[in-house]
């Protein structure tokens, strides 16, 4: 919060945090700087609690929201909010974002059930559909009007850039329930690891299971989607970066990919407002920039 176009210290960002402050430093940092730190934590913890869910029920470490087309989705609704409706009001977005995140999982879903849900198919079904999104979000921007669509060009790249508190009250309020819905599942998710005989063998319904958790990753990913935009790979390197670190147990696991994720995006925020000032770089650039070698990495690994 000291870093910027503006440079104040920390002693200046304390006081002006505590209303002690001049008008100036007051305004950059409490209406400018804290609502977008804080955009940063729940986004980054949103998205990274969404990849390892993503992971645990289709056991494929390289499986993100991305992946099952959740992005895709969530990215229609709200870019149909505002290129199509743009007098609807913005508190409609994360609802729209949620609205098509919900329908690219149940056609994801849909696609990939054979009688049962394989992992392989859920994963090869969600690619198509998410790339039939991505084609339906280039028509209606070929069809919009100029002005809206580079309004929604910057927010399909994925920026935290003008965060309101109304944003953080949004994905705070949605946090509040979703995390600890997470947390409280950890014993699931460790079983479902296992296969599905396992599963089945201890007692879990395998298909509820899963439509569940599906639904719990929707929430997280499209509540973030809906606030900062698509900012991709940070729901594939977080829980990866919190394994290496924690293991596989989804108790000391999870809450490491949630600092993780919060800290792969507060850092690619800090790099996009610094690096080319006055000019800022759109966190998605920053974070694709890592996430796509740490992807090759991870393919070459496995």
């Amino acid at each position: 919060m000291t870093s910027g176009p503006f440079q104040a210290s920390p002693q200046e960002v304390l006081f002006a945090t505590l209303g002690l402050g001049d008008n100036t430093s007051t305004f950059i940092v409490l209406d400018l700087r804290l609502p977008r730190a804080l955009l940063a934590v729940f986004v980054g913890a949103g998205l990274a609690l969404s990849g390892v869910i993503v992971q645990a029920i289709c056991r494929n470490p390289l499986a993100s929201p991305g992946t099952l087309g959740i992005n895709a989705g969530a990215s229609l609704g709200a870019v149909t909010v505002l290129v199509v409706f743009p007098d609807l009001p913005l508190s409609l977005l994360p609802l729209a974002a949620f609205g098509g995140g919900v329908i690219a999982a149940t056609c994801t879903y849909a696609v990939g059930w054979t009688g049962s849900s394989s992992s392989t198919r859920l994963i090869l079904a969600g690619v198509g559909v998410g790339v039939f999104f991505s084609a339906l979000i280039s028509v209606v921007m070929i069809f919009g009007k100029l002005q809206l669509v580079s309004q929604a060009m910057l927010w399909i790249s994925g920026s935290i850039y003008g965060a309101k508190w109304s944003d953080v009250a949004t994905i705070a309020v949605a946090a509040a329930v979703l995390v600890p819905l997470s947390f409280l599942s950890v014993t699931t998710l460790d079983v479902m690891m296992m296969g599905r005989g396992i599963s089945v063998g201890l007692g879990c319904s395998v298909e509820r299971d899963r439509v569940v958790f599906l639904l719990l990753a929707v929430a997280l990913a499209s509540t973030c989607i809906a606030v900062s935009g698509p900012i991709g790979f940070v729901g594939l390197m977080s829980p990866h970066i919190a394994r290496m670190i924690a293991g596989s147990n989804h108790r000391t696991m999870l809450p490491i990919a949630a600092f993780t994720g919060t800290a792969i995006v507060q850092a690619a925020d800090f790099f996009g407002r610094t690096a080319l000032v006055p000019t800022e770089i759109p966190v998605g650039i920053y974070t694709a920039a890592v996430g796509a070698p740490f992807l090759i990495y991870l393919l070459v690994k496995r």
